[in-house]
């Protein structure tokens, strides 16, 4: 989840999966549908979006080697005021 500083402090939520299509909208109403259940109402309030990623995504392969989020300064065409990054790494 990337908060950027110009967000009005809304929550961009990014997931990158395989079996996600961001070209698809059954894929964003799954993803919306899972936080839908799991996020109070004031909690989905604070996402303004979904953000479907490919796992090939060079984006998603620079995540991948961050070990830290401060890592995230300067890398984007906007500034994050704050991230959490939840990974899965492939195997080896």
């Amino acid at each position: 989840m990337f908060l950027p500083s110009e967000s009005n402090d809304k929550w961009d939520f990014i997931v990158a999966a395989p079996w996600l299509n961001s070209n698809e909208l059954e894929s964003y109403k799954l993803i919306s549908g899972k936080l839908q259940t799991s996020l109070t109402e004031s909690e989905l309030l604070q996402i303004a979006r979904i953000v479907i990623l490919d796992p090939e995504d060079q984006v998603v392969k620079f995540l991948q080697t961050l070990e830290t989020v401060e890592e995230l300064t300067g890398k984007f065409k906007f500034e994050i005021k704050q991230a959490y990054l939840l990974r899965s790494m492939p195997e080896s």
